[in-house]
């Protein structure tokens, strides 16, 4: 089944197929949210789903490579009141002649929003003032960006207050015959290609389990096809509390590492670090940029540092995202889907599509890929009754899709599939005796406790 239409109909967000698979998302929608309150009884909720806040779609010519890159930064939304929750994502791209250089941030806490925009200029800035370092040490490069990043906080410690409040970040930097990332937090970067390397490393853990069980269903009905086998190579990695590593360095400096307990005695959501005897900060990641009153307990701005060699036929793209995209796709679901729809897209588009109904022929693959995402945040949303986490990513394209003369490499686009399906599918099954309804928050605590 390739991607169909999302469209929103009375009481539910449907899809139906169409002929020539166009992606098409709609801003009207009217979703069911279950009451926790009364169970078996839902709330009928109508809302306006939001433009992007930040989009561009440009071609890039740099050394041997002509590269088209996108990018779109969807606001959250509290469906129930969408008019009530900021933006905190910020992503920006910049480039020279040998080098590009990507960064998505993810800011949490009252100033989280100032923390990702002051580190965005940062990017912009840094690239063109450190054209040698980039080509000589890519690797000291994104390090002495992030410190740069945590520099200028400190410059501007009386207009943006990061003690308890700061972001994650990714950073890719392309040059030469390789992709450099440098990670802090859960932000993330994925390689689309056709030739993953013999030794894969271990992908992060993707989706909750709660959410998984969720997303099954509306992934199998809307799961996407290409005529190529691409798959998904996780090029940065997260840095969760729990973790092994991080774990240990947090608990050496007397953090504590638990997920919320509900009213039940039940234990929700992701891992968090607290303070040992308040119940703050609530981070769901053990390194950030800011966050100083977090440093003691083992809080650090330190990126994780990964690299890979291009291969010139065979690595189309790359995706980085902050975790609203990968709290609702898996790598490999976003994979197939850009890969299957980015040749399709408009491209050179200065600002997102104007009008009620967004599809491939007047946005580019980052919104699209955006509201694709979006679509599965509602799922659970009607099962959870929690607000859509902001949605941001960057899609580097290195290279055309070039099919095989041989079929052999093609995956066939099935030609029968049910034409109209919930996407909020419900039907048959039992609701939650104790739904899970955690903040998708990077920090619980906003303001200094």
């Amino acid at each position: 089944m390739g991607c169909a239409q999302g469209k929103a109909k009375k009481g539910t967000i449907m899809m139906q197929a169409s002929s020539d698979m166009l992606c098409v998302y709609n801003r009207d929608a009217t979703i069911l949210i279950k009451s926790s309150k009364t169970p078996g009884r839902s709330e009928e909720v109508h809302f306006k789903l939001s433009d992007p806040v930040l989009f561009s779609s440009l071609r890039v010519q740099i050394a041997s490579y002509d590269l088209w890159i996108s990018k779109c930064v969807l606001p959250g939304l509290d469906p129930r009141d969408p008019s009530k929750r900021a933006c905190q994502d910020y992503c920006v791209f910049t480039n020279d002649e040998t080098s590009t250089l990507l960064g998505v941030f993810d800011g949490h806490g009252a100033y989280g929003k100032e923390v990702a925009k002051l580190c965005s200029e940062t990017v912009e800035n840094f690239l063109p003032e450190n054209k040698e370092f980039s080509q000589t040490d890519p690797k000291g490069f994104l390090i002495a960006l992030t410190e740069k990043c945590t520099e200028e906080l400190r410059k501007n410690e009386n207009t943006v207050d990061s003690k308890f409040s700061g972001c994650t970040a990714v950073f890719v930097l392309l040059a030469g015959d390789s992709i450099h990332s440098a990670s802090v937090g859960d932000s993330r970067a994925v390689l689309g290609t056709s030739s993953p390397p013999s030794v894969m490393p271990a992908p992060t853990t993707q989706i909750r389990e709660e959410e998984r069980k969720l997303l099954e269903k509306v992934k199998k009905r809307r799961q996407s096809n290409p005529m190529l086998e691409v798959q998904a190579v996780q090029l940065s990695k997260d840095q969760k509390p729990e973790d092994p590593e991080e774990l240990e360095r947090i608990t050496q400096n007397g953090g504590r590492v638990q997920r919320i307990t509900d009213a039940l005695g039940n234990q929700v959501g992701p891992y968090r670090v607290w303070e040992p005897d308040l119940k703050a900060p609530g981070l769901t990641m053990s390194r950030s940029i800011g966050d100083k009153g977090a440093a003691s307990l083992g809080i650090i701005s330190t990126p994780v540092y990964t690299k890979h060699k291009v291969h010139p036929y065979a690595d189309f793209f790359v995706v980085a995202g902050t975790d609203g995209i990968w709290d609702a796709m898996d790598n490999q679901d976003v994979v197939n889907y850009v890969e299957c729809y980015r040749d399709k897209c408009k491209r050179g588009c200065g600002s997102p599509p104007i009008g009620d109904q967004i599809t491939i022929h007047n946005t580019c693959i980052a919104q699209l890929l955006c509201e694709e995402v979006r679509v599965r945040w509602l799922t659970i949303v009607e099962e959870e009754d929690v607000t859509i986490d902001d949605i941001s990513c960057i899609v580097l394209e290195l290279q055309p899709t070039i099919l095989p003369s041989s079929g052999h490499a093609k995956r066939p686009i099935p030609n029968e599939y049910d034409p109209i399906r919930s996407i909020g599918e419900t039907a048959n099954q039992q609701a939650p005796t104790n739904p899970v309804r955690d903040p998708r928050r990077g920090s619980i605590v906003l303001s200094g406790s």
